[in-house]
């Protein structure tokens, strides 16, 4: 990989600690120096291509709706996250009770994923290595966790005041956080040379309002849910703006909250300005969405985080307390 251009990489007083546990050398993240500084990256770039053979997503169709359920944890959970994992097991994350577990696909409770001391489970995502990677908001950290939902060690902790709202992995093990704090997305990994962060508090093309949700496609762009400026931005591995998608509302104010990829390109993002779930191709433009139906049809009221697995889209439906299943149609 070759080096950031120098005029993308500016130089921030601020710092962020990164704390390596006991991981050693199974998490890329863990390769960053300490006593590297932060850097403000960024910019803009001529749009280019996506790479890849894409393929359209047409539709949705309903398959099942799974129930989960948190053994001694009191009222009807309430989603606001899943992974699908290679086994078909679901990591679940139930922020408002700060609770996660492991699930099998027919929603039978194994085990939850927790850490020592004071511990607040918020979001999850997916590393290298298959390693399951969760946020303790109480703690500003992030754990590891392995396929099986055991505690690995800590990757990382963020040692100043941040509002962390999701996070996600490359495959070079390159984290990023959105902090709506500070309208920012903070950067830590090898991929960069040095930590670092994206935008700052603005409308133009690199900054942000409340960013949210984040993924990660194929060739590392980072796809960012600008929630509070309606939009959907895509930044290539060095923090430069490559695509802005706009997304229009019909009578309300988009508001994306959380976005997955698939392989082919296409974005399935969860909107909770619109109460909709919006699919949008590889170029940017919106191929269909789908509404809040009820209980046995697909999520009901605001969809929340998400995941795409073997041709099947995972929606966290925290009114009914399950992650609706989906199979996704493709154009021939």
């Amino acid at each position: 990989m070759s080096n950031p251009r120098p005029d993308a990489l500016k130089p921030r007083a601020k710092l962020i600690k990164e704390h390596v546990g006991k991981l050693g050398s199974a998490i890329v993240v863990a390769a960053l120096c300490g006593a590297c500084s932060t850097s403000r990256l960024g910019g803009v770039v001529e749009r280019s291509s996506f790479a890849g053979e894409a393929r359209r997503a047409t539709g949705l169709s309903f398959v099942r709706s799974v129930q989960v359920s948190f053994p001694g944890t009191a009222g009807r959970p309430s989603p606001s996250g899943v992974l699908s994992l290679p086994g078909d097991e679901l990591v679940v994350v139930d922020e408002d009770r700060g609770r996660a577990g492991l699930f099998s696909e027919d929603g039978r409770f194994i085990s939850f994923l927790e850490a020592p001391g004071a511990f607040r489970a918020s979001e999850a995502a997916v590393g290298p290595g298959l390693g399951v990677y969760l946020m303790d908001s109480l703690g500003s950290r992030v754990y590891r966790f392995d396929p099986l939902g055991r505690l690995a060690g800590e990757a990382f902790a963020i040692t100043e005041e941040s509002r962390f709202v999701d996070l996600c992995l490359d495959k070079l093990g390159t984290a990023y956080l959105s902090d709506a704090e500070n309208d920012e997305i903070i950067v830590l990994g090898a991929g960069y040379g040095a930590q670092g962060r994206l935008g700052g508090l603005g409308t133009q093309e690199g900054m942000f309002v409340d960013p949210a949700g984040l993924a990660v496609d194929e060739q590392n762009r980072l796809y960012v849910c600008d929630a509070g400026n309606s939009r959907v931005q895509v930044l290539d591995q060095w923090g430069a703006v490559v695509a802005v998608w706009p997304i229009a509302g019909d009578g309300c104010r988009p508001r994306p909250r959380a976005i997955a990829l698939d392989r082919w390109g296409n974005a399935f993002i969860t909107d909770q300005g619109c109460e909709c779930l919006r699919v949008v191709d590889a170029a940017g433009v919106e191929t269909f969405r789908l509404e809040g139906s009820g209980p046995g049809l697909g999520f009901t009221g605001n969809p929340n985080g998400l995941d795409v697995h073997r041709g099947k889209l995972f929606v966290a439906d925290a009114v009914e307390g399950a992650i609706q299943v989906f199979d996704i149609t493709y154009e021939r």
